[in-house]
């Protein structure tokens, strides 16, 4: 999935960690965000993601100011299998490591952005590779590869000798530092940026594995997958705000205040991905309604009433122009599943 600068693929949870970090330097999270186009606000927002340049100014700032240039390998030991979410739950429900690093290979990019991941088998060594969707500093692929082997050593208990790290930036100034104190050798300057492991370890279960949590894992990766490929940041930052308000959802005006820009430049931004406010909102209700509908005994005057509606007729007239069919004859339906809005 292509990850340019400007679009928000990166979880802002990451970014709230590396901040934490910093305050082991006496640097707050005021100071690194300090002149930028992100706040502590936008970082708290439920499933926020900032853009590309955004990180990277962030990542200079705070090495910069900490004075330490090694912060990868501060962060990764940090950002253990559950900050990763749905993907990290995935992986532990897996059966085999084999399996584990299939679900990384095909949602990799929802967590850690600007990569793609390809396992790569061979008889005796296989090797996890990144490959940089965007030109991006060895930070990322020291940080992305640290993660991965934690994550390991999390699954798979202790690791045998010869699994290695390979970075194709040359070996930085403080590498010989920390090399000592590393769990796991990086190889500077190599033909790719890889973890390569014995080949065997692909096949060892995970002792975690529940292969109906994995299935489940591997459904919100797919849906989370297809609307971030979709969303802009605006899209994403609008949403956010109205998931949390569906009830009362606040007008355009209010919202273009949320986001820090006029209602015009709202509306126009909005245009030109082809949508628009009320678009949002009602995919949002649409979304909603139709996940309570599958509760035993729901009340459509409740469900009214949570999606924002005045009464469950104004509601009933607006599921008909959604989907075609009246709530009532949504909830007969054998495999109820929402209805695209956008044709």
């Amino acid at each position: 999935m292509p990850a340019p600068a400007i679009k928000a693929t990166i979880p802002a949870s990451y970014v709230v960690t590396l901040l934490d970090l910093c305050q082991q330097w006496g640097v707050s999270a005021a100071q690194v965000l300090e002149g930028g186009r992100v706040d502590d606000a936008m970082l708290r927002e439920d499933n926020a993601r900032l853009a590309l340049r955004d990180v990277n100014r962030i990542l200079e700032r705070a090495i910069a100011l900490t004075g330490e240039p090694a912060l990868a390998y501060h962060l990764a030991p940090l950002l253990t299998l559950s900050a990763h979410g749905l993907l990290g739950f995935g992986a532990m429900a897996s059966a085999t490591a084999r399996d584990a690093i299939r679900l990384v290979e095909a949602f990799g990019s929802l967590r850690i952005a600007p990569f793609s991941f390809h396992l790569d088998e061979s008889r005796d060594t296989s090797c996890l590779r990144l490959e940089a969707l965007v030109s991006v500093p060895v930070f990322y692929a020291e940080t992305v590869l640290l993660i991965i082997y934690h994550a390991a050593s999390t699954l798979l208990g202790e690791l045998p000798d010869g699994i290695v790290i390979q970075l194709k930036g040359a070996e930085p100034n403080y590498y010989p530092r920390y090399a000592g104190s590393l769990a796991v050798p990086l190889h500077y300057q190599a033909q790719q940026d890889a973890l390569c492991f014995p080949a065997s370890l692909l096949d060892r279960p995970l002792p975690m594995a529940a292969g109906p949590l994995e299935q489940l894992a591997r459904a919100q990766c797919e849906k989370e997958l297809a609307e971030l490929q979709n969303a802009s940041p605006l899209q994403t930052r609008i949403k956010n705000l109205l998931r949390k308000n569906l009830a009362q959802p606040p007008d355009l005006d209010a919202v273009a205040l949320h986001c820090r820009i006029s209602s015009r430049t709202l509306k126009r931004q909005l245009a030109e991905g082809g949508n628009s406010y009320g678009q949002l909102l009602d995919e949002l209700r649409l979304a909603e309604a139709t996940r309570l509908m599958t509760k035993p005994r729901c009340s459509l005057k409740v469900i009214a009433q949570d999606m924002g509606f005045s009464n469950q007729g104004n509601f009933s007239r607006a599921f008909r122009r959604w989907t075609g069919m009246s709530p009532r004859e949504y909830m007969q339906q054998p495999d109820r599943k929402p209805a695209d809005i956008s044709k």
